[in-house]
């Protein structure tokens, strides 16, 4: 029997480190392998928009977990061939920097992006904008492009590329990949050694919410004199079939409803109208903004006066 062809590969090292002065929980660590397992597959992809180079299959190995907080070297292991083996030694080539920033590689910047976004998508997604989330975000952009030779402009569109479908599961394993530092004091997050190390600071950490509630919610807000435009009505029941376009927010047809001192057939006879609305938005974590739903109408104006009520109009 012919002896088996033995497999060579090219290996990319994934290397992030947790720096805490507070003891790692081993299902933590657990907890973390998986969450990279799952979040390594966006890798090859976001490498691709980086560098141009085309990615092919792979095998994930962990090659070595260090003592002190924490330190996990990961390698990405690609089937070699001519092709692959080419373009990456002329990427080598043309980016020497990298090859002297030690443990700083492409598979690890990679990483590094990905859970950056991750941090602002969530921090959007709570309606906190935390200015330590999206600047530590953008540092590490930049230093990316220096890095790549590209534009902060090009390297976040490579990162929007492979982070835009299925935010959410993005940003559970990202929590899970960097769970080891969930809720310890001045922890941070990175990759490299020494001088060349790149950095999710301890206040970025520590602004994160590992324990938020993904699911989509809804959100109520209000909007006062506002121009809207009914475009299905039914005037046997005020309660159903009805839709209305708010310029103001966008083109989308929303459903239309009316609050308890609004009189539906004052809405019967001419298609456009001065409103204040609430209008509710569905906040999903899959979508990068909020998605309106229905408005609500609570006031109607006339020549610029508000309009009495039924339970007002009955009264006089």
């Amino acid at each position: 029997m012919a002896d088996a062809i033995e497999q060579t590969y090219i290996e990319i090292p994934i290397n992030l480190f947790f720096d805490t002065k507070e003891p790692i929980a081993i299902k933590d660590v657990i907890e973390s392998l998986k969450g990279i397992e799952q979040l390594s597959k966006r890798v090859p992809e976001l490498l691709h928009h980086l560098t141009g180079i085309e990615f092919g299959n792979y095998e994930l190995a962990v090659s070595k977990i260090e003592e002190g907080s924490l330190d996990e070297i990961i390698l990405l292991k690609f089937l070699e061939d001519p092709r692959l083996k080419q373009q990456l030694e002329k990427f080598k080539r043309e980016h020497p920097q990298l090859t002297k920033a030690g443990y700083v590689t492409i598979g690890s910047i990679a990483i590094l992006l990905l859970i950056g976004n991750a941090y602002t998508v969530l921090d959007n997604f709570l309606g906190n904008e935390s200015q330590s989330i999206s600047s530590s975000y953008n540092t590490n952009i930049n230093i990316t492009a220096q890095n790549l030779n590209l534009s902060p402009l090009q390297v976040e569109d490579a990162v929007k590329q492979t982070a835009s479908h299925n935010r959410k599961k993005l940003v559970q394993n990202v929590l899970a990949t960097t769970s080891p530092v969930a809720g310890h004091k001045n922890a941070s997050i990175g990759i490299g050694k020494g001088d060349s190390t790149i950095k999710i600071p301890e206040e970025t950490v520590g602004r994160v919410d590992f324990s938020a509630n993904l699911n989509a919610t809804n959100k109520d807000i209000p909007y006062e004199f506002v121009d809207m435009t009914v475009v299905t009505l039914n005037r046997e029941n005020p309660n159903v079939g009805w839709q209305a376009r708010i310029p103001s927010i966008g083109e989308k047809l929303l459903k239309l409803e009316f609050g308890e001192k609004i009189n539906p057939s004052d809405f019967q006879f001419n298609p456009y109208y001065k409103v204040d609305v609430i209008v509710t938005y569905r906040n999903d974590i899959d979508h990068a903004s909020l998605v309106a739903q229905k408005a609500t109408v609570t006031k109607l104006y006339r020549n610029g006066e508000s309009v009495a009520s039924a339970e007002e109009q009955g009264d006089s």
